[in-house]
């Protein structure tokens, strides 16, 4: 269980997405949508909208910009890794 809490939330992410895509299951779509918006949320990363569409608005750029910042550290990363080892 430790496990998978120290992995990458791009990853468990990842992982929800292709269960749900592959079960078709409301449930686990549900948990991924609350993961997707929850995590960073919880990180301190975004702030929780009004009832203002703006700030809705605001929530959900600033959630992508978050996950998308993820995968390109990530994928820089790797990239890093790769260069190194030649």
């Amino acid at each position: 269980m430790t496990d998978f809490l120290s992995a990458s939330p791009l990853l468990i992410l990842a992982a929800l997405a292709a269960v749900s895509w592959l079960t078709e299951s409301r449930a686990v779509k549900l948990i991924t949508l609350l993961f997707f918006f929850g995590y960073p949320l919880v990180q301190g990363k975004t702030v929780m909208p009004g009832f203002d569409l703006n700030q809705v608005l605001d929530f959900i750029l600033n959630t992508v910009n978050y996950w998308l910042s993820e995968a390109l550290n990530a994928l820089v990363e790797y990239i890093k890794q790769k260069i190194s080892l030649l």
